[in-house]
């Protein structure tokens, strides 16, 4: 069934209203801008809504065709054509920055296992054509098979919502810096203990401080932890509570979980 990109949005905040979750339109609460190339994986999903491209959701460069975002910022794959990925940009409101590569979108892969809440919310985009890897342009390592980054602090990046907006007419305030945050990873007992039982599919991260997390636009982006051999992509922004309001915890695709899904659909390039 073909959605229109009306529906599009309405089914994304729709989403957002029922679970409070960290979805299209939300940006990095209490963030610091990120320097030019810091986080050479991110991209910004965009969508093409009202004659206008708009960012929606984040995500992060798996190889050069691919990319890896939210299963609930695409929820129809027919609608390819409505998207579009921008790479190496940093401020995303600069249609002309050198260093960014626009890319239309070739085929959107939606986890089978997907539902509204939030399991196994991940989708696999495929690009028309390669990136080219440069300096503001790279990928990340998936995380590897049973990584358990427990007490690690990672970091998340995004161009979402700075507060969570009480009323619609707050929404809107987002950095045009792609942002990042630190965030510590949670024991999977506690953070079911604060946001009910987890799936095996999801992983927890807190600021300790609680006051900063992922918001509505981070959604699908990425949290990268640290090993001996550099950074890895260890989740992807799924849902969360109020963003920046007594922050207890946002939850995010265990990527180590998706390796069946995304490997039965491409074989990467060699990091």
């Amino acid at each position: 069934m073909k959605l229109s990109n009306v529906l599009v949005m309405v089914v994304i905040s729709l989403c957002a209203i029922e679970i409070v979750q960290v979805t299209s339109q939300e940006k990095i609460v209490g963030g610091v801008d990120a320097k030019p190339g810091q986080f050479p994986w991110q991209i910004s999903l965009q969508l093409f809504f009202k004659g206008n491209w708009t960012h929606a959701c984040g995500g992060s460069i798996i190889d050069k065709k691919h990319v890896l975002s939210a299963g609930h910022c695409v929820v129809d794959d027919t609608n390819k054509k409505h998207y579009r990925v921008i790479a190496g940009a940093h401020d995303i409101s600069k249609e002309s920055e050198p260093s960014r590569q626009t890319m239309d979108v070739c085929h959107i892969s939606l986890h089978p296992n997907w539902t509204i809440y939030n399991h196994w919310d991940l989708s696999l985009v495929t690009l028309t054509k390669p990136l080219v890897y440069n300096d503001r342009v790279r990928p990340i390592r998936l995380a590897p098979v049973g990584a358990d980054p427990e007490g690690q602090v990672c970091t998340t990046s995004g161009w979402g919502y700075r507060f969570y907006p009480e009323k619609k007419a707050n929404a809107g305030n987002t950095s045009d810096i792609l942002q990042f945050i630190n965030v510590t990873i949670m024991n999977q007992k506690e953070c079911g203990d604060i946001l009910y039982p987890r799936h095996v599919s999801e992983i927890c991260a807190y600021d300790p401080e609680g006051i900063r997390s992922p918001c509505f636009g981070d959604s699908g982006g990425p949290m990268a932890c640290y090993d001996d051999k550099g950074p890895y992509l260890a989740g992807g922004v799924s849902w969360g509570r109020k963003c920046g309001k007594n922050v207890t915890a946002a939850v995010y695709s265990r990527i180590s979980e998706f390796h069946d899904f995304i490997f039965c659909k491409i074989k990467p390039d060699p990091i």
